[in-house]
């Protein structure tokens, strides 16, 4: 998919002036436009958006990924689980690929909740340069955990000069957890240290 570079100067116009016009320091799920799932209370008062490290925040201008607003929630009972599609990087490393135990997560399991990786995808605004997802990690969040959650952002992630990579727009209907980039929040689940109870990603949802 070829575009110009006006057309990216565009883009990038746009999602500056969204970024004021779209209330990111939203401090309460409502105003932000999010039905808080049952298994979590809403936190109040929540810390503005604006406190959270920039490169981690999880609220982002259009067409740079995160979700659109969020609000910040913390579980009911130590027993919400929480999924993590994953692929590229490992399993306690670092690297440009999706690693074990990153920021992002789902309240269900994308290999369920999905008919294809390609739904999820465009559902979570997950590009395949980063991400193979040929594996679901599985966690129990901690109880007392702070984290946020939000509708998907856009993506616009271009690979080399003029050239799309990977497109996708905002999504309404998927809701994502992010949990590390709260400031405090620096062990958020249980559960997680046995590799051995990684989900394998069926070769079917991946259409191999």
């Amino acid at each position: 998919m070829k575009i110009s570079f006006e057309k990216n100067q565009a883009l990038l116009c746009l999602g500056l002036l969204a970024i004021f016009a779209h209330n990111a320091d939203a401090q309460t799920c409502a105003s932000a436009g999010i039905t808080v799932p049952p298994e979590f209370t809403e936190v109040s008062p929540a810390p503005a958006v604006a406190a959270w490290p920039t490169k981690y925040a999880p609220v982002q201008a259009p067409w740079n990924g995160g979700i659109q607003a969020g609000c910040t929630v913390t579980p009911n009972t130590g027993n919400v689980v929480l999924y993590r599609a994953w692929g590229g990087g490992s399993a306690t490393g670092t690297g440009n690929y999706s690693q074990r135990m990153g920021g992002w997560w789902s309240l269900q399991n994308p290999i369920t909740q999905y008919s294809t990786v390609t739904d999820w995808r465009a559902a979570n605004a997950v590009c395949p340069t980063f991400n193979t997802a040929t594996t679901v990690t599985v966690c129990t969040l901690k109880p007392d955990t702070k984290v946020a959650i939000g509708y998907t952002q856009s993506i616009y992630y271009q690979a080399t000069p003029g050239y799309a990579e990977c497109v996708y727009p905002q999504n309404n209907k998927a809701l994502q957890v992010s949990v590390s980039n709260y400031p405090v929040n620096t062990a958020f689940a249980d559960a997680c240290a046995d590799t051995s109870k990684d989900i394998p990603v069926p070769v079917q949802w991946l259409g191999r």
